[in-house]
């Protein structure tokens, strides 16, 4: 399985616009996506956009952001057992206006939320954006 999801060109797009006009680039939100026949083996396109509704299975706040060098970001979610159920096979980072910024496709992953005696799983999934082009997912 391939452990590198993309930065996009948007993406980049976005981070080079918010440099030069000297903003902050706020990234606060996940996708999950969850797409038939996506192939967790291939990298994203560059272009990679986000997924017809009808494949979008959540869209959750970030949960923890941090700095770990001049050209990397960590970002976290923690999704807790009371969240769910859904699959999902494709992970986007989003910025504050809706733009992808960086996404990874995975091999499908179940979230089942707790119901009763029935004990739900909590799961956390993190992105490392690095601006130098890549985004690791973890």
């Amino acid at each position: 399985m391939s452990n590198s999801g993309i930065i996009t060109n948007q993406g980049r797009d976005l981070f080079a616009q918010k440099q030069a006009e000297q903003q902050p680039l706020n990234i606060d939100r996940f996708m999950l996506a969850n797409i038939s026949g996506l192939d967790p083996q291939v990298l994203p396109s560059m272009d990679e956009p986000i997924p017809a509704v009808e494949d979008q299975v959540a869209t959750i706040e970030v949960t923890r952001s941090g700095y770990v060098t001049a050209d990397k970001v960590v970002y976290s979610l923690f999704m807790p057992s009371t969240m769910g159920d859904f699959t999902f096979n494709w992970v986007g980072l989003l910025a504050e206006d809706g733009t992808l910024m960086a996404v990874r496709y995975v091999e499908p992953i179940d979230k089942y939320k707790t119901v009763g005696l029935s004990v739900g799983n909590a799961i956390t999934r993190k992105f490392l954006a690095d601006l130098r082009g890549c985004a690791s997912h973890y």
